[in-house]
Order: structure tokens, then C-alpha cells, then sequence
């Protein structure tokens, strides 16, 4: 399993049992909004128009999202790791590259 997912909205579980539909349904859900929220950002930000400025908004937005489905108990998972807990460290890894 590499996506997962456990939740009690029933709309949400009926498509995430379905065998290849549910899986790309979860990495939807776990990397799509984060992304054009993203590119929302440096559209609307002047500060972000640069491809470091999209990469500082997605580090932010990826693992709070994740972190806002997760209080909403929307509970998703990346290789049985919660998918905040993962990106929000991929996010640091990657802050510590841009700093250093």
C-alpha cells in the first residue's frame, strides 16, 4: 500500500476502496490542492513569481494541508507514515538545502 487512507465520510471511502481508482483519488488528495494553491500564490504574491517562491509556498501548503485533512479526520497516508508528518519533513529537508 502505498496511499492510504481512514476516515468516516463515507464518500471519500467508497471511492478510496476502489482498487486503482482509489489510490490515484488519495495522491489527488494529498498533492493536487497543495500544488495549485501554489501556483494561486505566486500568480497572486508578487514575492513568490520565481521558482524558489514556488517552492517556498508549496514547503508551507503541502504539509498544512495534509495537517488541515487530518484535523478535518481525513487521516492520510504515505507508505503507513502520515502524509503530514512526511512531507512536513520532506518540506524541512528541503528548507535546509535553501538555507544552507
Amino acid at each position: 500500500m502505498i496511499v492510504g487512507v481512514k476516515t468516516e465520510v463515507k464518500w471519500i471511502n467508497s471511492i478510496a476502496e476502489i482498487t486503482l481508482v482509489g489510490g490515484f483519488f488519495i495522491f489527488l488528495l494529498i498533492f493536487i490542492v497543495p500544488v495549485l494553491l501554489s501556483f494561486l500564490a505566486q500568480a497572486v504574491i508578487p514575492g513568490l513569481s520565481d521558482e524558489d517562491g514556488f517552492t517556498k509556498a508549496l514547503m508551507l501548503l503541502l504539509p498544512g494541508w495534509n495537517l488541515a485533512l487530518w484535523l478535518f479526520r481525513i487521516r492520510l497516508y504515505i507508505f503507513f507514515i502520515p502524509a503530514w508528518v512526511l512531507v512536513g519533513g520532506l518540506a524541512l529537508i528541503r528548507l535546509i538545502k535553501i538555507i544552507a
